[in-house]
């Protein structure tokens, strides 16, 4: 179900094609020092962090030739990630509807109280920050409309789950 998340923790919701890590086959993912700063901060005691994300189902198949068995150990972090209590993965199936995602993927990052949310943008050369309210409401209202496309919660990570099995063949 799209809508706002609960402002008791700031969220931090995403529309990407990858998720950090996803796609790099030199070190394990718990190596990364983003996924550390994110375990970090979804594991704290007083106030984790909330961390929604929507994952393209393509980002799911790639293959590396170099290190075959990287998609399976990643399937499987996901799967572990996604049973952390403020975390939500789902998966936006390659058949899907046509929805803002297809425009490129997004951070959207809500603080509580009188912090403004801010949307990340990156791209090769860097990153852009969406600042102004109602720029920061457009793409909050396409991550609703993103959420609403994809895959429910327990489908999508029974999807993560049967590739994750296919793999191991």
């Amino acid at each position: 179900m799209a809508g706002r998340l609960p402002s008791s923790a700031p969220p931090l919701r995403t529309q990407t094609r990858t998720l950090p890590g996803l796609h790099r086959h030199r070190h394990q993912p718990h190596q990364l020092p983003q996924t550390h700063q994110l375990k970090r901060g979804l594991t704290r005691p007083v106030g984790p962090l909330k961390f929604w994300a929507v994952l393209h189902e393509a980002v799911l198949h790639q293959r590396f030739a170099v290190r075959p068995d990287t998609m399976r150990e990643q399937l499987r972090r996901l799967l572990d990630v996604a049973e952390l209590p403020d975390v939500t993965i789902q998966i936006m199936p390659l058949a899907a509807t046509p929805h803002p995602g297809g425009a490129g993927g997004f951070n959207l990052v809500g603080f509580p109280g009188p912090m403004p949310d801010v949307v990340l943008l990156e791209n090769l050369i860097g990153a852009t920050y969406v600042e102004g309210v109602d720029e920061v409401q457009v793409f909050a209202d396409a991550f609703e409309r993103i959420v609403a496309a994809a895959l429910p919660v327990d489908d999508s990570m029974a999807l993560v789950s049967r590739m994750e099995e296919e793999s191991r063949r």
